[in-house]
């Protein structure tokens, strides 16, 4: 009953349904971003790879990497890798998962691997990279570890995921306000590890009891995929990169039309998904104004 009263209490207020309105308006811009994004793919010329010369394009080929990079969550050798961590808005007393999650971080590994079809090979930059591919681990840590390897997951989050600002802004004075032959005395370096060894223990308390997914896909030597980027020349040759002017950048294991429809459907359920938002919203204040 409490907890019904506060639900009838947040929605009587006329902010909730401006947030409403705030982020279906945000995700209708996106979704107009998605659908030219998608009308564009469809345009970029399909090429093999010896005539990818320059502009975009679309290559279809198996990846490889001379030097593989181990992936955060599982270690997998792999050509190139993204991490996603997501948040729960709302975790049970008895440590079940009862909401939606929030995205809080992702990362793609930055060391380039080729793209390789029957004609050559071609150098690809992953940075800015949209990947289209299943998920090779996911997992969910709730309430708290119950492993060492949950441990490690959200040992991850502290390092990475809470409090990026403050990491930022710590840098930021480290480097601005210290010189360089300060940071190399003894004393200052012992008062930057204090205040790293307080920022790690405020960091435990925001992870202590809260929920968050862990999901990480592996891009594996071998595996067939198809890239739609920019090709243009450097010191090293050709190379498939994100290009300018919002030209996909994007590495997906689906091709040609199928391809264009599942960029097509994203866009749409973006759309659906922003406009029902939008218009609850406008129900909300509405329904304040009555």
């Amino acid at each position: 009953m409490i907890a019904g009263e506060a639900l009838e209490t947040w929605f009587s207020h006329g902010f909730f349904g401006l947030v409403l309105v705030g982020l279906g308006g945000f995700g209708l811009r996106h979704a107009k971003k998605l659908h030219a994004a998608a009308a564009v793919l469809e345009r970029m010329p399909f090429v093999p790879v010896s005539q990818a010369t320059s502009g975009p394009v679309r290559i279809r080929g198996t990846i490889t990497q001379s030097k593989l990079v181990a992936s955060p969550f599982t270690g997998t050798a792999c050509c190139c890798y993204r991490v996603e961590v997501e948040e729960s808005d709302a975790t049970g007393a008895d440590g079940v998962h009862g909401g939606d999650w929030s995205p809080l971080y992702t990362e793609i590994s930055s060391p380039a691997f080729q793209l390789r079809d029957a004609t050559g090979s071609i150098e690809v930059r992953p940075q800015g990279m949209d990947i289209d591919a299943p998920a090779s681990f996911t997992h969910a840590v709730i309430s708290k570890p119950k492993d060492a390897r949950e441990e490690r997951l959200i040992e991850f989050v502290r390092q990475h995921c809470p409090n990026r600002m403050n990491v930022f802004l710590f840098d930021t004075v480290k480097t601005t306000l210290l010189s360089a032959e300060a940071r190399m005395d003894p004393r200052i370096q012992d008062k930057l590890r204090q205040l790293e060894e307080r920022r790690h223990a405020q960091l435990h308390k925001k992870t202590k009891g809260q929920t968050f997914l862990f999901r990480e896909t592996c891009l594996l030597p071998g595996q067939e995929f198809e890239i739609a980027g920019t090709v243009c020349q450097d010191n090293s040759g050709r190379v498939l990169a994100k290009g300018s002017n919002g030209l996909p950048f994007l590495l997906s294991n689906n091709s040609g039309e199928a391809l264009n429809k599942a960029q097509r459907r994203k866009a749409r359920t973006f759309t659906v998904i922003s406009l029902a938002v939008l218009i609850l919203g406008l129900l909300v204040i509405l329904r304040r104004q009555i």
